[in-house]
């Protein structure tokens, strides 16, 4: 059954032998799915109008609309000025608050056992290192310890990890007798076992190029 014949069946929907109309739907215990369906409906049957209306009622009860700006069907009203409403807003079929996976008193302490386990034990040079592993390591669940450095960190665990590479590269780096290693060859001293993920990761976190950032740090030291 296709998309459009879907929604087209919502206002011949039978309920106990009655037919209910699309309004009548919305109010009903599935109604916020069937409201999601009432918009694409006004779309499939060329009231642009109504759609916007729509559109306009949602925003007054929420900020984030039960639709997705990237659905296909959603194309047909992007020519319409009214559009920029609608996609200055967040949107999604579904939205919900992730559940915190640790309490505060527990965010704080495994917060600070896993800065202080980076900056002492270095996991990060381990080139196979992985959010399972590391979490094994500080023996705390995957899923917190990735709840974890996204909510106290604000990062993933992959940007984390490669920008304490990133850190150990610069220091390495600025070591005379490590002079005999190249660019990559302090990469993969540093943790990093691919040449692009490194120079991605490192002109993100620094906006340079290594090897600018290598004359950078030459100047400098020289001047």
């Amino acid at each position: 059954m296709n998309q459009s014949f879907q929604i087209a069946s919502l206002n011949r929907k039978k309920v106990k032998g009655e037919i209910y109309s699309e309004e009548e739907l919305t109010k009903s215990p599935d109604g916020f799915i069937s409201s999601s369906y009432l918009f694409m409906l006004y779309i499939v049957q060329g009231n642009i109008e109504k759609a916007f209306d729509w559109v306009k009622d949602s925003l007054k009860k929420t900020p984030i609309l039960p639709i997705s700006k990237a659905a296909p069907i959603v194309r047909d009203l992007k020519d319409d000025k009214r559009y920029m409403q609608f996609g200055k807003h967040k949107s999604s079929i579904v939205q919900s608050k992730k559940k915190d996976l640790l309490d505060e008193k527990s965010m704080k302490l495994f917060g600070e056992k896993l800065n202080d386990y980076l900056e002492k034990e270095k996991p990060y040079l381990d080139a196979n290192l992985s959010l399972r592993s590391l979490a094994e390591q500080i023996d705390i669940q995957p899923n917190q310890l990735s709840w974890l450095i996204n909510n106290s960190f604000g990062k993933n665990f992959n940007e984390l990890i490669n920008h304490y590479r990133i850190e150990m590269f610069k220091k390495i780096s600025k070591d005379p007798k490590n002079n005999n290693l190249t660019i990559e060859g302090l990469a993969y001293e540093s943790g990093f076992n691919s040449k692009t993920v490194f120079y991605t990761y490192f002109k993100k976190e620094t906006g340079l190029t290594p090897k600018q950032f290598l004359k950078k740090y030459i100047v400098l030291v020289n001047n």
